[in-house]
């Protein structure tokens, strides 16, 4: 899973957060979240990425280590990608 998570941080351009990772999800614009495993909405998030389609992977990893990975000086809770 994590190295699913690095390839596509190669890839594609990222978007960090869950308010970010909702609104998008909602609009149609995300393929594919990444959840760290300390998520305080992880279950509101996991019930709308199913119910429109998206491809949603829980991490082990907590937010820290999500934002150590996307080099970020921040805890992040959703990496999601178009």
């Amino acid at each position: 899973m994590k190295a699913d998570l690095l390839d596509d941080l190669k890839k594609k351009k990222p978007f960090l957060g869950l308010d970010i990772a909702l609104k998008k999800i909602r609009n149609g614009k995300i393929s594919k979240a990444y959840v760290s495993s300390n998520s305080g909405a992880k279950n509101q998030l996991v019930r709308l990425c199913k119910t429109i389609g998206v491809e949603v992977i829980l991490l082990q990893e907590s937010s820290k280590d999500l934002g150590i990975i996307c080099k970020k000086p921040f805890s992040v809770s959703v990496i999601s990608f178009e």
